[in-house]
């Protein structure tokens, strides 16, 4: 999954010393808590490469709203890390 070219690009995030891309990628036809309903997906996309660290949920949540992006009500939250390199 490329979220470069589904996604709408948003803006930056800082956080934890490092730069990320955000992008909103609506899912439509998805499994959601609420059955099938479409439903926000956000991605931090870091700029640079790295082999470990933290990611500080709470700077993404800050970042988000400052982004003017809408968290609404958390049922649950998945925090995922996904590694690949298409060449950027």
């Amino acid at each position: 999954y490329d979220p470069y070219s589904t996604g709408t690009y948003k803006g930056i995030v800082t956080s934890d010393g490092f730069v990320y891309g955000t992008y909103l990628d609506v899912q439509t036809g998805a499994s959601s808590i609420k059955c099938m309903v479409a439903f926000n997906q956000y991605w931090s996309i870091r700029q640079t490469t790295r082999t470990g660290g933290m990611v500080t949920t709470s700077n993404r949540f800050s970042a988000w709203e400052k982004l003017r992006l809408e968290t609404g009500t958390f049922n649950y939250q998945i925090v995922a890390v996904e590694a690949f390199n298409q060449g950027r």
